[in-house]
């Protein structure tokens, strides 16, 4: 299973990915928590790119952004 959540910011994107990880037993990517470093400063893209292709190579998983 594979699932994608997306949506305006503060909408309850992530409290509504974490209970569908939860409920559904699925590793969750946070976009905002990988592609923002501390102070909300934007992480090097091909960092972020190489994690987020390692992390949909999994069978199953769930992603907000």
């Amino acid at each position: 299973m594979k699932i994608l959540v997306i949506g305006y910011s503060s909408s309850g994107k992530s409290t509504f990915t974490k209970r569908l990880a939860n409920h559904y037993h699925l590793p969750a990517l946070h976009i905002d928590r990988i592609f923002f470093g501390p102070n909300w400063v934007e992480r090097d893209k091909k960092v972020v790119e190489s994690e987020i292709k390692d992390f949909i190579k999994q069978d199953s998983w769930i992603i907000d952004g």
